[in-house]
């Protein structure tokens, strides 16, 4: 669709104008992250339906190279059968235990900030 001027817009006319180059550096750039953030995320959520973690992922790669011909492959002893029900064990199950106290409940840390560390207009300085 041609512009005000009557010419058609095209990617050489817009790097042209003085306002046009910013939005072409942006659209760059957007592809330059664009790609890489989407393959980790693909990555990830085949890592999720897969029910496995990242370690896990990549020695089953090296057993791979590594196996005797005709030898069974490691199975996955985490694995809920399907991947609708491995999704479903890893975003609905319930919160954990802590990492710190193994028989306690994971718990969201309510202390008050370290009174040191506040600024000193709310300290009453």
């Amino acid at each position: 669709m041609p512009d005000v001027s009557g010419k058609t817009p095209n990617f050489r006319h817009a790097l042209s104008d003085r306002k046009g180059i910013g939005s072409a550096v942006g659209f760059c750039l957007s592809i330059v992250v664009i790609w890489p953030v989407g393959a980790l995320l693909a990555y990830h959520a085949r890592l999720l339906l897969l029910n496995v973690t990242t370690i896990e992922m990549i020695r089953n790669q090296a057993h791979k190279t590594v196996a005797i011909p005709g030898a069974a492959k490691p199975s996955n002893p985490f694995s809920h059968g399907t991947r609708r029900r491995n999704a479903a064990a890893v975003l609905c199950r319930p919160r954990g235990y802590s990492w710190l106290q193994s028989h306690a409940v994971a718990t969201q840390d309510m202390r008050e900030v370290n009174p040191g560390m506040r600024p000193a207009e709310q300290n009453g300085e």
